[in-house]
């Protein structure tokens, strides 16, 4: 007697729907990371501007960070033990758990191009180098890494798995990161009393970095320690618990977190009539 909209409601809640859309959007973007990694490397050669080094060490840490919550992923959707035996509460918190240890690591690697940042402010002024083609290749990279924040986004939406999006973020920020690279570089070139604002770039490209990061991290370890559902998802299973049975009565119910997943308890009493 579970209502057919409730069923409906609840599904998009599952973090298991959609693991080989889940996985393609992990290899498509570790892949568009690779080829955008090796033009910003080139660029970053050329110029030797601090904001394309901040640009290219966050997508350097972003090879190592989609690396990792690949894995997590394929660890976490592997049907070899679907009965759940080696793990009977499931693996989704490796998801969770990979998202922070990613986020340590690219906080770390933002403070070291914060450091070095300053270390240029407080030297002699430097003029930068850059081309028309370093300028096309930092621009096609906003546009590809854009396109790919919109897919990865729309693959959330369907899957609601918590790695990609964590990918969608990571696109996110470098669609802002290139921008502000490629705009404090040419700035930087084009006028000589404004070389300050490439390393300045630099700085607050790398604390936009460490704060949306680390926001990231606080919520996944509130999703690991168990944060309550929210309100939307508990009352759809108030309303299935209530509903599956007339002669059934809800007693209590709370759901929390377990990683990306909920876990859900309630206590049902169920009602006896006896006829004389």
């Amino acid at each position: 007697s579970i209502s057919r909209g409730s069923i409906g409601r609840l599904s998009r809640f599952s973090t298991t729907a959609g693991d080989t859309l889940s996985r393609k959007a992990h290899v498509i973007s570790l892949i568009a990371n690779t080829a955008l990694l090796l033009g910003k490397s080139y660029v970053y050669w050329k110029s030797q501007s601090m904001a394309v080094l901040a640009s290219l060490i966050d997508s350097a840490v972003d090879m190592v960070a989609q690396g990792v919550l690949m894995v997590a992923n394929r660890i976490v959707t592997d049907r070899r033990d679907e009965q759940n035996v080696r793990y009977p509460a499931g693996r989704s918190k490796l998801e969770s758990i990979g998202v922070v240890a990613c986020a340590f690591v690219m906080v770390m690697a933002a403070a070291q191009v914060i450091q070095s940042a300053v270390n240029e402010l407080l030297g002699a002024p430097r003029l930068l180098d850059v081309g028309l083609l370093n300028m096309c290749i930092m621009a096609s990279t906003t546009v590809v890494k854009l396109g790919l924040w919109a897919w990865c986004k729309e693959v959330f939406r369907k899957t609601h798995n918590v790695t990609v999006e964590a990918v969608a973020q990571d696109n996110l920020n470098d669609v802002l990161t290139n921008a502000v690279a490629l705009g404090s570089a040419l700035a930087a070139a084009s006028i000589a009393p404004l070389w300050v604002v490439d390393p300045i770039g630099a700085i607050l490209l790398s604390l936009f970095i460490i704060g949306s990061w680390v926001s990231t991290a606080i919520e996944q370890v509130e999703m690991i320690i168990g944060r309550s559902a929210d309100a939307e998802f508990l009352d759809v299973v108030r309303e299935m618990a209530e509903t599956h049975d007339p002669g059934a009565l809800l007693d209590c119910m709370r759901a929390y977190h377990f990683g990306p997943k909920f876990l859900v308890e309630v206590l049902i009493l169920t009602l006896t009539l006896t006829l004389t």
